[in-house]
Protein backbone atom coordinates (compact mmCIF):
# COMPACT_ATOMS: atom_id res chain seq x y z
CA UNK A 1 0.00 0.00 0.00
CA UNK A 2 1.57 3.44 -0.94
CA UNK A 3 2.05 6.00 1.65
CA UNK A 4 -0.75 8.38 2.30
CA UNK A 5 -0.34 11.73 4.16
CA UNK A 6 -2.61 14.65 4.71
CA UNK A 7 -0.68 17.96 3.59
CA UNK A 8 -3.58 20.02 3.58
CA UNK A 9 -7.12 20.94 4.59
CA UNK A 10 -10.36 20.97 2.25
CA UNK A 11 -13.42 23.11 2.87
CA UNK A 12 -15.75 20.87 2.56
CA UNK A 13 -19.37 20.05 4.06
CA UNK A 14 -21.74 17.13 3.86
CA UNK A 15 -23.40 18.15 0.74
CA UNK A 16 -20.35 17.89 -1.09
CA UNK A 17 -19.23 14.58 0.51
CA UNK A 18 -18.98 12.25 -2.46
CA UNK A 19 -17.14 10.51 -4.76
CA UNK A 20 -16.31 10.78 -8.67
CA UNK A 21 -15.20 7.08 -8.59
CA UNK A 22 -17.08 4.40 -10.07
CA UNK A 23 -17.25 2.41 -6.42
CA UNK A 24 -18.99 5.42 -5.08
CA UNK A 25 -21.96 5.65 -8.46
CA UNK A 26 -24.22 3.03 -6.19
CA UNK A 27 -23.51 4.54 -2.54
CA UNK A 28 -25.91 6.32 -0.76
CA UNK A 29 -25.02 9.61 0.29
CA UNK A 30 -22.84 9.97 3.11
CA UNK A 31 -25.43 12.68 4.16
CA UNK A 32 -28.22 9.92 3.83
CA UNK A 33 -26.70 7.26 5.56
CA UNK A 34 -25.66 9.89 8.62
CA UNK A 35 -29.31 10.78 8.96
CA UNK A 36 -30.25 6.92 8.99
CA UNK A 37 -28.28 5.97 11.50
CA UNK A 38 -28.26 8.67 13.45
CA UNK A 39 -31.86 8.64 13.42
CA UNK A 40 -31.42 5.52 14.99
CA UNK A 41 -29.52 6.77 17.60
CA UNK A 42 -31.40 8.89 18.43
CA UNK A 43 -34.58 6.32 18.90
CA UNK A 44 -31.93 4.97 21.17
CA UNK A 45 -31.30 7.95 22.88
CA UNK A 46 -35.21 8.36 23.73
CA UNK A 47 -35.57 4.52 24.96
CA UNK A 48 -33.43 4.63 28.02
CA UNK A 49 -34.74 8.60 28.58
CA UNK A 50 -38.64 6.98 28.28
CA UNK A 51 -37.90 4.06 30.56
CA UNK A 52 -35.07 4.24 32.90
CA UNK A 53 -36.69 6.54 35.73
CA UNK A 54 -39.50 4.06 35.54
CA UNK A 55 -37.20 1.10 35.78
CA UNK A 56 -35.13 2.37 38.68
CA UNK A 57 -38.60 2.78 40.39
CA UNK A 58 -40.29 -0.58 39.84
CA UNK A 59 -37.01 -2.84 40.01
CA UNK A 60 -34.87 -0.99 42.21
CA UNK A 61 -31.28 -0.38 42.37
CA UNK A 62 -30.85 -3.96 43.33
CA UNK A 63 -32.38 -5.23 40.73
CA UNK A 64 -31.12 -3.06 38.16
CA UNK A 65 -27.49 -4.19 39.55
CA UNK A 66 -28.31 -7.76 38.76
CA UNK A 67 -29.34 -7.17 35.39
CA UNK A 68 -26.49 -5.23 34.71
CA UNK A 69 -23.99 -7.95 36.02
CA UNK A 70 -25.90 -10.79 34.19
CA UNK A 71 -26.20 -8.67 30.64
CA UNK A 72 -22.16 -7.57 30.72
CA UNK A 73 -21.01 -11.58 31.39
CA UNK A 74 -23.56 -12.30 28.56
CA UNK A 75 -22.43 -10.02 26.57
CA UNK A 76 -18.44 -11.41 27.06
CA UNK A 77 -20.14 -14.30 25.00
CA UNK A 78 -21.35 -12.47 22.79
CA UNK A 79 -18.02 -10.55 21.84
CA UNK A 80 -16.60 -14.04 21.31
CA UNK A 81 -19.69 -15.23 18.92
CA UNK A 82 -19.05 -12.10 16.32
CA UNK A 83 -15.05 -12.41 17.01
CA UNK A 84 -14.49 -8.47 15.01
CA UNK A 85 -17.17 -9.09 12.59
CA UNK A 86 -18.16 -5.51 13.36
CA UNK A 87 -15.28 -3.95 11.91
CA UNK A 88 -13.86 -6.98 9.89
CA UNK A 89 -16.67 -8.28 8.27
CA UNK A 90 -17.73 -4.22 7.34
CA UNK A 91 -14.53 -3.83 5.72
CA UNK A 92 -14.19 -6.76 3.92
CA UNK A 93 -17.93 -6.21 2.64
CA UNK A 94 -16.86 -2.80 1.28
CA UNK A 95 -14.20 -4.05 0.02
CA UNK A 96 -16.35 -6.67 -2.41
CA UNK A 97 -19.83 -4.97 -3.07
CA UNK A 98 -19.18 -3.91 -6.75
CA UNK A 99 -19.05 -7.80 -7.17
CA UNK A 100 -21.75 -10.00 -6.37
CA UNK A 101 -19.79 -13.10 -6.84
CA UNK A 102 -17.22 -11.95 -4.50
CA UNK A 103 -19.22 -10.60 -2.31
CA UNK A 104 -21.09 -13.73 -1.65
CA UNK A 105 -17.98 -15.86 -1.79
CA UNK A 106 -16.79 -13.49 0.87
CA UNK A 107 -20.08 -13.82 2.74
CA UNK A 108 -20.26 -17.35 2.65
CA UNK A 109 -16.57 -17.62 3.98
CA UNK A 110 -17.30 -15.67 6.52
CA UNK A 111 -20.27 -16.76 7.87
CA UNK A 112 -19.52 -20.66 8.08
CA UNK A 113 -16.55 -19.12 10.40
CA UNK A 114 -19.18 -17.47 12.15
CA UNK A 115 -21.42 -20.49 12.70
CA UNK A 116 -18.54 -22.75 13.68
CA UNK A 117 -17.57 -20.13 16.50
CA UNK A 118 -20.72 -19.05 17.82
CA UNK A 119 -21.60 -23.28 18.17
CA UNK A 120 -18.64 -23.30 20.35
CA UNK A 121 -19.46 -20.58 22.45
CA UNK A 122 -23.23 -21.03 23.07
CA UNK A 123 -21.93 -24.24 24.32
CA UNK A 124 -19.28 -22.86 26.68
CA UNK A 125 -21.70 -20.34 27.77
CA UNK A 126 -24.37 -23.57 28.71
CA UNK A 127 -21.62 -24.87 31.14
CA UNK A 128 -21.23 -21.16 32.65
CA UNK A 129 -24.99 -20.74 33.83
CA UNK A 130 -25.02 -24.72 34.96
CA UNK A 131 -21.68 -24.43 37.05
CA UNK A 132 -21.02 -21.09 37.51
CA UNK A 133 -23.87 -18.51 37.35
CA UNK A 134 -25.08 -19.68 41.11
CA UNK A 135 -27.88 -17.31 42.13
CA UNK A 136 -27.92 -15.83 38.90
CA UNK A 137 -29.00 -18.92 36.85
CA UNK A 138 -32.47 -18.14 35.50
CA UNK A 139 -31.18 -14.82 34.46
CA UNK A 140 -28.07 -16.59 32.55
CA UNK A 141 -30.11 -18.46 30.82
CA UNK A 142 -32.84 -16.15 30.23
CA UNK A 143 -29.46 -14.10 28.16
CA UNK A 144 -28.74 -17.20 26.12
CA UNK A 145 -31.55 -16.61 23.45
CA UNK A 146 -29.01 -13.33 23.01
CA UNK A 147 -26.12 -15.39 22.90
CA UNK A 148 -27.84 -17.81 20.14
CA UNK A 149 -29.35 -14.79 18.34
CA UNK A 150 -25.67 -13.19 18.09
CA UNK A 151 -24.41 -16.53 16.15
CA UNK A 152 -26.03 -15.94 13.54
CA UNK A 153 -26.30 -11.91 13.40
CA UNK A 154 -25.36 -10.68 10.13
CA UNK A 155 -25.60 -7.03 10.71
CA UNK A 156 -21.70 -6.85 9.44
CA UNK A 157 -23.20 -7.59 5.83
CA UNK A 158 -25.26 -4.73 5.77
CA UNK A 159 -23.10 -2.35 7.21
CA UNK A 160 -20.81 -3.22 4.75
CA UNK A 161 -23.18 -2.16 2.15
CA UNK A 162 -23.97 0.84 3.38
CA UNK A 163 -27.91 0.03 3.62
CA UNK A 164 -28.47 2.21 6.75
CA UNK A 165 -31.67 2.91 5.90
CA UNK A 166 -33.12 -0.83 6.02
CA UNK A 167 -31.01 -1.63 9.31
CA UNK A 168 -32.53 1.88 11.05
CA UNK A 169 -36.25 0.82 10.08
CA UNK A 170 -35.63 -2.65 11.37
CA UNK A 171 -34.35 -1.34 14.78
CA UNK A 172 -37.01 1.44 15.38
CA UNK A 173 -39.31 -0.89 14.68
CA UNK A 174 -38.08 -3.18 17.63
CA UNK A 175 -37.37 -0.53 19.95
CA UNK A 176 -40.82 0.60 19.84
CA UNK A 177 -42.25 -2.39 20.87
CA UNK A 178 -39.60 -3.05 23.76
CA UNK A 179 -40.75 0.11 24.93
CA UNK A 180 -44.33 -0.62 25.30
CA UNK A 181 -43.25 -4.39 26.52
CA UNK A 182 -41.67 -2.75 29.25
CA UNK A 183 -44.27 -0.63 30.29
CA UNK A 184 -47.02 -3.49 29.80
CA UNK A 185 -44.91 -6.17 31.60
CA UNK A 186 -42.27 -4.80 33.91
CA UNK A 187 -44.24 -3.41 37.33
CA UNK A 188 -41.83 -4.70 40.01
CA UNK A 189 -38.78 -6.29 41.04
CA UNK A 190 -39.98 -9.33 40.79
CA UNK A 191 -40.32 -8.83 36.65
CA UNK A 192 -36.70 -8.84 36.28
CA UNK A 193 -36.77 -12.14 34.54
CA UNK A 194 -39.24 -10.37 32.33
CA UNK A 195 -37.05 -6.96 31.93
CA UNK A 196 -34.61 -9.56 30.62
CA UNK A 197 -36.36 -11.38 28.52
CA UNK A 198 -37.64 -8.53 26.36
CA UNK A 199 -34.13 -7.12 25.98
CA UNK A 200 -32.59 -10.63 24.77
CA UNK A 201 -35.91 -10.77 22.48
CA UNK A 202 -35.08 -7.69 20.31
CA UNK A 203 -31.74 -9.39 19.65
CA UNK A 204 -33.53 -12.29 18.16
CA UNK A 205 -36.20 -9.93 16.30
CA UNK A 206 -33.14 -8.20 14.73
CA UNK A 207 -31.46 -11.54 13.35
CA UNK A 208 -34.74 -12.61 11.85
CA UNK A 209 -35.41 -9.74 9.88
CA UNK A 210 -32.24 -9.41 8.23
CA UNK A 211 -32.03 -13.20 7.46
CA UNK A 212 -35.27 -12.20 5.95
CA UNK A 213 -33.81 -9.60 3.25
CA UNK A 214 -30.19 -11.37 2.63
CA UNK A 215 -30.90 -13.59 -0.12
CA UNK A 216 -31.36 -11.01 -2.22
CA UNK A 217 -28.05 -9.19 -1.76
CA UNK A 218 -25.54 -12.57 -1.83
CA UNK A 219 -26.61 -15.38 -2.62
CA UNK A 220 -24.63 -18.82 -0.41
CA UNK A 221 -21.36 -21.03 -1.73
CA UNK A 222 -20.17 -23.40 -0.07
CA UNK A 223 -16.55 -22.10 0.56
CA UNK A 224 -13.42 -24.28 0.58
CA UNK A 225 -11.54 -25.06 4.04
CA UNK A 226 -8.95 -22.73 3.08
CA UNK A 227 -10.92 -20.12 2.26
CA UNK A 228 -13.07 -19.87 5.55
CA UNK A 229 -9.01 -20.41 7.59
CA UNK A 230 -8.15 -17.04 5.62
CA UNK A 231 -10.64 -15.01 7.82
CA UNK A 232 -9.37 -16.61 11.36
CA UNK A 233 -5.90 -14.49 11.76
CA UNK A 234 -7.62 -10.86 10.63
CA UNK A 235 -10.56 -11.42 12.14
CA UNK A 236 -8.69 -12.16 15.29
CA UNK A 237 -6.76 -9.05 15.20
CA UNK A 238 -9.78 -7.14 15.03
CA UNK A 239 -11.16 -8.95 17.79
CA UNK A 240 -8.87 -8.72 20.48
CA UNK A 241 -9.75 -4.53 20.72
CA UNK A 242 -12.98 -5.54 21.05
CA UNK A 243 -11.92 -7.46 24.30
CA UNK A 244 -9.80 -4.67 25.06
CA UNK A 245 -12.58 -1.94 24.64
CA UNK A 246 -14.53 -3.94 27.60
CA UNK A 247 -12.10 -4.39 30.00
CA UNK A 248 -12.37 -0.43 30.25
CA UNK A 249 -16.20 -0.48 29.43
CA UNK A 250 -18.16 -3.26 30.72
CA UNK A 251 -15.23 -4.99 33.27
CA UNK A 252 -15.63 -2.35 35.64
CA UNK A 253 -19.59 -3.67 36.30
CA UNK A 254 -18.31 -7.01 36.81
CA UNK A 255 -15.23 -5.37 39.44
CA UNK A 256 -17.54 -2.86 41.29
CA UNK A 257 -20.31 -5.84 41.61
CA UNK A 258 -17.40 -7.89 43.64
CA UNK A 259 -16.16 -4.98 45.54
CA UNK A 260 -18.87 -2.90 46.30
CA UNK A 261 -22.08 -4.38 45.52
CA UNK A 262 -24.56 -4.22 43.04
CA UNK A 263 -26.01 -0.62 44.31
CA UNK A 264 -22.49 0.96 42.81
CA UNK A 265 -23.22 -1.44 39.68
CA UNK A 266 -26.17 0.35 38.85
CA UNK A 267 -24.72 3.65 39.85
CA UNK A 268 -22.10 3.15 37.53
CA UNK A 269 -24.07 1.36 34.95
CA UNK A 270 -27.28 4.01 35.01
CA UNK A 271 -24.59 6.89 34.81
CA UNK A 272 -22.71 5.52 31.71
CA UNK A 273 -26.01 4.56 30.32
CA UNK A 274 -26.55 8.67 30.17
CA UNK A 275 -22.84 9.00 28.59
CA UNK A 276 -23.37 6.11 26.22
CA UNK A 277 -26.22 8.08 24.47
CA UNK A 278 -23.93 10.74 23.42
CA UNK A 279 -21.23 7.94 22.57
CA UNK A 280 -23.77 6.56 20.28
CA UNK A 281 -23.83 9.97 18.31
CA UNK A 282 -20.15 10.08 17.79
CA UNK A 283 -20.15 6.38 17.32
CA UNK A 284 -22.52 6.79 14.35
CA UNK A 285 -20.67 8.86 12.21
CA UNK A 286 -17.58 5.65 12.18
CA UNK A 287 -20.21 3.08 11.63
CA UNK A 288 -20.91 5.13 8.47
CA UNK A 289 -17.41 6.18 7.29
CA UNK A 290 -15.58 2.42 8.14
CA UNK A 291 -17.52 1.45 4.87
CA UNK A 292 -16.83 4.66 2.51
CA UNK A 293 -13.64 4.89 3.83
CA UNK A 294 -12.67 0.95 3.07
CA UNK A 295 -13.84 1.11 -0.18
CA UNK A 296 -12.75 4.41 -0.92
CA UNK A 297 -8.69 2.93 0.02
CA UNK A 298 -9.11 -0.11 -1.86
CA UNK A 299 -10.12 2.53 -5.24
CA UNK A 300 -7.12 4.10 -3.97
CA UNK A 301 -8.53 7.64 -4.23
CA UNK A 302 -6.23 9.65 -1.70
CA UNK A 303 -8.06 12.63 -2.56
CA UNK A 304 -11.22 11.58 -1.32
CA UNK A 305 -9.84 9.69 1.74
CA UNK A 306 -8.58 13.17 2.45
CA UNK A 307 -11.67 14.71 2.11
CA UNK A 308 -13.38 12.57 4.44
CA UNK A 309 -10.99 12.44 7.16
CA UNK A 310 -11.16 16.44 7.22
CA UNK A 311 -14.52 16.73 7.74
CA UNK A 312 -15.60 13.77 9.72
CA UNK A 313 -12.22 15.08 12.51
CA UNK A 314 -14.27 18.61 12.78
CA UNK A 315 -17.42 17.33 12.81
CA UNK A 316 -16.42 14.29 15.96
CA UNK A 317 -15.33 17.32 17.70
CA UNK A 318 -17.82 19.86 17.18
CA UNK A 319 -20.48 16.96 18.45
CA UNK A 320 -18.43 16.06 21.58
CA UNK A 321 -17.54 19.37 23.40
CA UNK A 322 -21.63 20.30 22.59
CA UNK A 323 -22.69 17.16 24.71
CA UNK A 324 -19.61 17.40 27.28
CA UNK A 325 -20.58 20.49 28.72
CA UNK A 326 -24.18 20.14 28.34
CA UNK A 327 -23.74 16.94 30.57
CA UNK A 328 -21.65 18.57 32.78
CA UNK A 329 -23.64 21.03 33.27
CA UNK A 330 -27.34 19.43 34.03
CA UNK A 331 -25.79 16.43 35.78
CA UNK A 332 -27.33 17.86 39.16
CA UNK A 333 -30.43 18.55 38.43
CA UNK A 334 -30.80 15.62 35.53
CA UNK A 335 -30.07 12.73 38.13
CA UNK A 336 -33.04 13.48 40.87
CA UNK A 337 -35.47 14.26 37.72
CA UNK A 338 -34.40 11.37 35.82
CA UNK A 339 -33.55 8.66 38.37
CA UNK A 340 -35.43 9.68 41.07
CA UNK A 341 -33.75 9.67 44.60
CA UNK A 342 -31.34 7.30 45.90
CA UNK A 343 -29.20 8.12 42.84
CA UNK A 344 -26.96 11.04 43.95
CA UNK A 345 -24.14 9.27 43.48
CA UNK A 346 -25.12 9.25 39.61
CA UNK A 347 -24.40 13.31 39.27
CA UNK A 348 -20.47 13.18 39.99
CA UNK A 349 -20.21 9.69 37.76
CA UNK A 350 -21.72 11.88 35.07
CA UNK A 351 -18.94 14.63 35.37
CA UNK A 352 -16.12 12.01 35.32
CA UNK A 353 -17.53 9.90 32.43
CA UNK A 354 -18.39 13.08 30.03
CA UNK A 355 -14.72 13.81 29.34
CA UNK A 356 -14.43 10.59 27.78
CA UNK A 357 -16.80 12.17 24.78
CA UNK A 358 -14.10 14.01 22.80
CA UNK A 359 -11.82 11.58 23.80
CA UNK A 360 -14.01 8.75 22.30
CA UNK A 361 -14.53 11.09 19.26
CA UNK A 362 -10.89 11.23 18.46
CA UNK A 363 -10.44 7.57 18.84
CA UNK A 364 -13.20 6.83 16.74
CA UNK A 365 -11.47 8.67 13.79
CA UNK A 366 -8.29 7.63 14.39
CA UNK A 367 -8.98 4.04 14.91
CA UNK A 368 -12.16 3.20 13.47
CA UNK A 369 -11.89 5.69 10.42
CA UNK A 370 -8.24 5.68 9.65
CA UNK A 371 -5.82 2.75 11.07
CA UNK A 372 -8.84 0.22 10.48
CA UNK A 373 -9.82 1.34 6.62
CA UNK A 374 -5.66 1.51 6.10
CA UNK A 375 -4.89 -2.47 7.33
CA UNK A 376 -3.38 -0.99 10.28
CA UNK A 377 -5.11 -3.47 12.31
CA UNK A 378 -1.78 -4.13 14.84
CA UNK A 379 -1.26 -0.72 15.45
CA UNK A 380 -5.30 -0.22 16.05
CA UNK A 381 -5.02 -3.56 18.54
CA UNK A 382 -2.15 -1.87 20.36
CA UNK A 383 -3.93 0.88 20.94
CA UNK A 384 -6.90 -0.70 22.62
CA UNK A 385 -4.38 -3.29 24.56
CA UNK A 386 -2.32 -0.41 26.01
CA UNK A 387 -5.89 1.52 27.42
CA UNK A 388 -6.74 -2.33 28.91
CA UNK A 389 -3.47 -2.75 30.42
CA UNK A 390 -4.03 0.66 32.03
CA UNK A 391 -7.44 0.03 33.00
CA UNK A 392 -6.77 -3.64 34.68
CA UNK A 393 -3.58 -1.64 36.85
CA UNK A 394 -6.07 1.06 37.71
CA UNK A 395 -9.24 0.08 38.76
CA UNK A 396 -8.89 -2.42 41.60
CA UNK A 397 -6.71 -0.11 43.58
CA UNK A 398 -8.80 2.94 42.51
CA UNK A 399 -12.36 1.11 43.18
CA UNK A 400 -10.84 -0.08 46.25
CA UNK A 401 -9.90 3.47 47.23
CA UNK A 402 -12.62 5.60 46.29
CA UNK A 403 -15.67 3.24 45.20
CA UNK A 404 -17.65 3.91 42.68
CA UNK A 405 -15.69 7.06 41.42
CA UNK A 406 -12.27 5.18 41.12
CA UNK A 407 -13.76 2.64 38.81
CA UNK A 408 -15.05 5.67 36.31
CA UNK A 409 -11.74 7.82 36.63
CA UNK A 410 -10.39 4.03 35.46
CA UNK A 411 -12.19 4.33 32.64
CA UNK A 412 -11.40 7.74 31.77
CA UNK A 413 -7.68 7.40 32.00
CA UNK A 414 -8.01 3.78 30.00
CA UNK A 415 -9.67 6.18 27.02
CA UNK A 416 -7.29 8.92 26.79
CA UNK A 417 -4.36 6.30 26.61
CA UNK A 418 -6.44 4.91 23.51
CA UNK A 419 -6.79 8.30 21.63
CA UNK A 420 -2.94 9.10 23.20
CA UNK A 421 -1.63 5.68 21.39
CA UNK A 422 -3.25 6.20 18.24
CA UNK A 423 -2.89 9.42 17.79
CA UNK A 424 0.92 8.74 18.21
CA UNK A 425 0.61 6.13 15.30
CA UNK A 426 -1.64 8.50 12.87
CA UNK A 427 1.03 11.39 13.43
CA UNK A 428 3.23 10.39 10.42
CA UNK A 429 0.35 10.61 8.29
CA UNK A 430 -2.37 12.67 9.98
CA UNK A 431 -1.93 16.61 11.28
CA UNK A 432 -3.25 15.78 14.81
CA UNK A 433 -2.22 18.19 16.37
CA UNK A 434 -3.78 20.75 13.92
CA UNK A 435 -6.87 19.25 13.97
CA UNK A 436 -7.62 19.80 17.47
CA UNK A 437 -6.16 23.47 17.40
CA UNK A 438 -9.29 23.57 14.35
CA UNK A 439 -11.85 22.50 17.48
CA UNK A 440 -10.22 25.10 20.15
CA UNK A 441 -13.24 27.25 19.67
CA UNK A 442 -15.80 24.96 19.72
CA UNK A 443 -13.92 23.68 23.19
CA UNK A 444 -14.87 27.75 24.01
CA UNK A 445 -17.95 27.42 22.83
CA UNK A 446 -18.88 24.16 25.18
CA UNK A 447 -17.35 26.45 28.36
CA UNK A 448 -20.27 28.86 27.83
CA UNK A 449 -22.61 26.73 26.84
CA UNK A 450 -21.70 24.86 30.55
CA UNK A 451 -21.85 28.68 32.24
CA UNK A 452 -25.27 29.21 29.88
CA UNK A 453 -27.09 26.04 31.40
CA UNK A 454 -25.73 25.99 35.27
CA UNK A 455 -26.79 29.96 35.34
CA UNK A 456 -30.69 28.68 33.83
CA UNK A 457 -31.10 25.82 35.92
CA UNK A 458 -29.88 27.97 39.20
CA UNK A 459 -32.19 30.73 37.87
CA UNK A 460 -35.21 28.53 37.64
CA UNK A 461 -37.91 27.29 40.63
CA UNK A 462 -38.57 23.47 39.87
CA UNK A 463 -35.75 21.43 38.43
CA UNK A 464 -37.74 19.79 35.96
CA UNK A 465 -38.58 23.07 34.39
CA UNK A 466 -35.09 24.20 35.28
CA UNK A 467 -33.57 21.37 33.57
CA UNK A 468 -35.85 21.16 30.32
CA UNK A 469 -34.68 25.42 29.74
CA UNK A 470 -31.22 24.72 30.68
CA UNK A 471 -31.07 22.19 28.07
CA UNK A 472 -32.86 24.57 25.26
CA UNK A 473 -30.75 27.61 26.39
CA UNK A 474 -27.72 25.93 26.60
CA UNK A 475 -27.81 23.87 23.38
CA UNK A 476 -29.37 26.77 21.56
CA UNK A 477 -26.35 28.98 22.57
CA UNK A 478 -24.14 26.19 21.55
CA UNK A 479 -25.57 25.64 17.81
CA UNK A 480 -25.34 29.40 17.38
CA UNK A 481 -21.94 30.18 18.01
CA UNK A 482 -20.67 27.43 16.12
CA UNK A 483 -22.67 28.11 13.49
CA UNK A 484 -21.86 31.62 13.02
CA UNK A 485 -18.00 30.37 13.33
CA UNK A 486 -18.51 27.33 11.17
CA UNK A 487 -20.39 30.33 8.68
CA UNK A 488 -17.41 33.05 8.78
CA UNK A 489 -14.77 30.40 7.58
CA UNK A 490 -17.25 28.79 5.03
CA UNK A 491 -16.98 25.56 6.31
CA UNK A 492 -20.84 24.85 6.00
Amino acid sequence: MKEFRITSSHNLTWGNMHTNSSRDVKSPSLRSNFIWNSSYQVVRMLTPIITTPYLARVLGSDALGTYSYTYTVATYFTYFCLLGLGQYGNREVAKARDDKATLSEVFSSILVMQLVVGSIVVLLYFGYCFFISGSLLIFSLIWLIWVLAETVDISWLFYGLEEFKTITIRNVVIRVFLIVGIFAFVKSSEDLGVYCFLQASTFVANSAILWGLVWRRVKFRKPTLRRVLEHVKPNFVLFLPVIAISVYTQLNAIILGNICGMTSVAYYDNAYKIISISLTVIQSLGTVMLPRMSALVASGDDAEVERHLDVSILVSQVIAYCFMFGIIGISTVFVPVFFGAGYDACAPLMCIFAFMVPLCGWSNVLGVQFLIPFGKDVAYLKSVVYGALSNVILCVPLTLSFGVYGAAVASLIAELTVTLVQAYYARGQLQVLNYFKKGIPFLCFGLIELFSVRAVCIAFDGEFIGLTAGIFVGGLVYLAMSYLWLKKYQLI
